[in-house]
């Protein structure tokens, strides 16, 4: 609310002024975080910003859906999900402090060893992987980088993964609910991790 507690009228040939002062009563928060919405499968590459889904994301292409380019990148799908029937990474992130949260992911099928939920590179240092379900026929539910050493310092917590795969004969199929194989100094809790063959 604003109050106007008094003006002046200045005029000349060649202009008319008016000038107010006001009394403001009410108090401004400004937030310095960029926050963008999506709806399908993009390159996340604005430094310090939140992505939020505001809709279902289906990959189709043959590629990762959600791809984390820039260090203090935020994606939270606030209960949306990704999806795909391609063996690929529903998403993916090689980048310093990466939050991922609120997703549903189910990617690829068979137990396809590129069909990964949540996939974290070496350089994703400090990150936190926080409150997702994982479920389908996928490889890998969250994968620590396979290849390399693995993030490290980081968070994975209240996480539901089940990766049960079953083959055309009936038998399990050997897959991994959440994967950090060599990676050290991260913290896991409260998750739910489910495999019928390998790991959990």
């Amino acid at each position: 609310n604003a109050s106007k507690t008094g003006y002046e009228t200045v005029t000349n040939p060649r202009y008319n002024v008016t000038t107010y002062t006001n009394n403001l009563n009410h108090k401004f928060k400004f937030s310095t975080t960029n926050v963008s919405q999506t709806d399908t499968c993009i390159n996340l590459n604005n430094a310090g910003t939140t992505y939020t889904l505001n809709g279902n994301v289906v990959q189709n292409s043959d590629a990762d859906c959600m791809i984390v380019s820039a260090q203090n990148i935020t994606l939270d799908c606030q209960g949306y999900s990704i999806s795909s029937a391609k063996n690929f990474s529903g998403v993916y992130s090689n980048q310093r402090n990466t939050t991922i949260k609120n997703c549903n992911i189910s990617m690829g099928s068979g137990g396809n060893t590129n069909a990964i939920g949540i996939e974290m590179g070496d350089s994703a240092d400090y990150s936190s992987v926080i409150n997702n379900t994982i479920i389908g026929e996928m490889d890998y539910g969250i994968d620590f980088e396979i290849g390399n050493n693995g993030p490290e310092y980081s968070l994975i917590e209240n996480n539901t993964v089940n990766v049960n795969t079953i083959n055309s004969i009936g038998g399990a199929v050997a897959t991994t609910g959440i994967y950090l194989y060599t990676a050290s100094n991260n913290t896991l809790r409260n998750n739910n991790a489910t495999s019928l063959s390998e790991y959990g």
